[in-house]
């Protein structure tokens, strides 16, 4: 796993859990882990080793985030959560400064029309909820990101870049989504002979920017999410829990790092 030019090796050893297969399986699968984890003596005692106790913004955001519903059987399509990233998508592009460099990188990833089935889904949810979506005042650029943030709502917006980007922001970066995905090789022995049983599959990390927009000097935990199936846009996210059942969202060994030779006091 990278960040910034360090690099840390983990040995990876978790349970799959299976997380329900429809559009919402990545939103459900960050917000499970996020949810979990905040119950651990393990988060307690890392978000006081990095002051994030102390941080007013992190800790509302992260009450709002983990305050959605996350039951299947009473928020199937993860509505709550969808709800939370599409007014914060809208308030990002619509009033956030222009130099914000988070607002660039939503209208770059949004500069197109979008899925006409979607937007349609989601503009009738907006309406329900009293979201204005009259977006006709707006620049050209800014409303075709706007509708982009309305398909968010949309049972049927699968979890992507996007959306991942929107997470770890909201988050104020502090928690970053590390996706590992089956890479379709085996270990070798170096002799052009695969090691161990054929049928062993090996996963690998992947810190692609496209997924894992967090700046390396801001992301103290990480949390792993099992990419089983990949589709295209139309992929199948799974969670990941430590065998040792400690916290889903582990620190970053490299923070650590960082924080002990900085020799900063802890608080008492």
């Amino acid at each position: 796993m990278q960040r910034g030019s360090a690099v840390c090796t983990l040995d990876l050893n978790h349970h799959v859990l299976a997380v329900i297969g429809n559009f919402s399986c990545g939103m459900h699968a960050f917000h499970a882990a996020v949810r979990r984890g905040v119950k651990s003596e393990e988060f307690e005692y890392y978000s006081k080793m990095f002051r994030l106790q102390s941080d007013n913004a992190f800790q509302r955001q992260l009450n709002d985030f983990i305050s959605c519903v996350d039951s299947a059987n009473e928020d199937l399509h993860a509505g709550a959560v969808r709800m939370l990233f599409c007014e914060y998508g809208l308030r990002v592009v619509q009033s956030n400064p222009e130099s914000d460099l988070f607002r660039a990188l939503l209208l770059r990833y949004w500069d197109s029309p979008p899925d006409d089935e979607l937007y349609n889904g989601g503009e009738e949810i907006a309406r329900r909820a009293g979201i204005d979506t009259d977006f006709q005042r707006l620049d050209s650029r800014i409303q075709v990101a706007c509708k982009h943030a309305v398909c968010i709502l949309s049972p049927e917006f699968y979890f992507d870049c996007s959306t991942a980007l929107l997470l770890q922001q909201y988050l104020l970066n502090k928690i970053a989504i590390v996706v590992i995905i089956d890479n379709g090789k085996r270990k070798s022995d170096g002799l052009g002979k695969a090691k161990g049983n054929p049928r062993e599959t090996h996963h690998r990390f992947t810190h692609s920017r496209l997924c894992d927009f967090v700046h390396p000097s801001e992301s103290v935990f990480w949390f792993p999410m099992l990419q089983r199936e990949r589709h295209g846009v139309r992929n199948h996210y799974e969670l990941l829990l430590p065998l040792n059942g400690c916290c889903p969202m582990q620190p970053i060994p490299s923070a650590v790092e960082d924080l002990n030779k900085s020799k900063a006091p802890l608080d008492a």
